[in-house]
């Protein structure tokens, strides 16, 4: 017997579901033919990309044709069902990177080297390029904290912290690079002359 003409029966509370007909009906086929290419266009209107649009929505029009008698909306219950599938393959994408992350994280330990700002003559000299909010940043963010927590500590928003690290980089990048040498600190209890 067909798999797909069979009756399947999951277990006592589950329906059975109705065997699928020898042909789709006149209306699904229209509407398959007349809505492919607009459901590929929303799907890459909602940033899928050309093969992923494709997949989506003959995945769709797939669970279309096993709830087709029942639909009264067909095309909006396609949209939904079409930005479901993709935030549903989104979400896999995402654990499957966070596995791979993990794996790379459990398996490479990188080497332990000095940087710059372990000793604390150079940290010193490269934080007297910064502002003080800059230098605040710097501090929270080497004591481990998240720009949610330095925005928190400091009263200002994540996204001011970022663009804070942003323009930190940035100033800092000359030095790091070893084109320009940092200027020397300031020497403690020294007074600037006026």
């Amino acid at each position: 017997m067909n798999a797909d003409n069979a009756v399947t029966q999951t277990g006592d509370d589950t329906p059975a579901r109705p065997p699928r007909p020898a042909q789709p009906p006149a209306d699904y086929e229209f509407f398959y033919r007349s809505q492919y290419r607009t459901m590929m266009v929303i799907a890459m209107h909602a940033n899928a990309t050309s093969h992923e649009a494709d997949e989506l929505t003959a995945d769709t029009l797939r669970q279309m044709y096993d709830t087709w008698p029942t639909l009264s909306d067909p095309f909006a219950w396609a949209r939904r069902a079409l930005i479901n599938n993709l935030m549903d393959l989104r979400r896999e994408q995402r654990r499957r990177l966070i596995r791979q992350g993990r794996w790379v994280a459990d398996t490479y330990q990188r080497p332990a080297e000095p940087g710059c700002l372990d000793d604390p003559a150079t940290r010193s000299e490269l934080l007297a390029v910064l502002t003080d909010t800059q230098r605040r940043v710097v501090e929270l963010l080497l004591a481990d904290r998240t720009p949610e927590e330095i925005g928190l500590i400091l009263g200002t928003t994540p996204a001011t912290v970022r663009r804070n690290l942003s323009n930190i980089r940035r100033r800092l990048r000359p030095y790091a690079r070893g084109r320009i040498a940092p200027p020397a600190a300031p020497a403690a209890g020294r007074e600037e002359a006026r």
